[in-house]
């Protein structure tokens, strides 16, 4: 359903719930300081285009620490600091759980499916097309896209 605006003149024309859609993932960077970088993004009629670069995360280390630390029988310890238990909350997972439950929360019900379609960026090249896709997405748009890099 398009519930975020419509593409009018290929531009995307942001809707009240398109203008949540917009706040709350540029509010991300705000819940996740230091951690994400957002670069090129869209909020079309019915889904989201986005770029995210994930600049903070658990170290393969801790993970370590914490498994061992947990079968051995001990509180979660990493270097000597007890650390709360917490689901792993720096990975793209979580930013994009995040940002799901915070639109659907600001607008009153859910308005997205369950899954999503994620695409590791290898290299400069891969990034300059992806990043292309996103930002003219909305003059190629027609009521269904899905981003397959080759």
């Amino acid at each position: 359903m398009c519930l975020f605006g419509e593409i009018i003149d290929n531009e995307m024309v942001l809707n009240e719930a398109g203008h949540v859609a917009k706040e709350e993932w540029q509010n991300t960077i705000n819940i996740r300081p230091g951690q994400v970088l957002l670069h090129e993004y869209v909020i079309m009629p019915n889904h989201m285009h986005a770029i995210v670069e994930i600049t903070q995360s658990t170290s393969l280390s801790t993970l370590r620490s914490i498994y061992n630390n947990w079968h051995a029988g001990f509180p979660e310890v990493v270097d000597d600091n007890p650390i709360p238990c917490r689901s792993p909350s720096h990975t793209l997972g979580a930013i994009v759980r995040g940002y799901k439950a915070a639109v659907s929360k600001r607008l009153g019900f859910t308005v997205w499916q369950r899954n999503y379609y994620e695409h590791i960026i290898r290299n400069s090249q891969s990034y300059q097309r992806i990043s292309e896709y996103i930002i003219i997405n909305p003059e190629n748009w027609q009521g269904d896209d899905l981003y397959i890099d080759e």
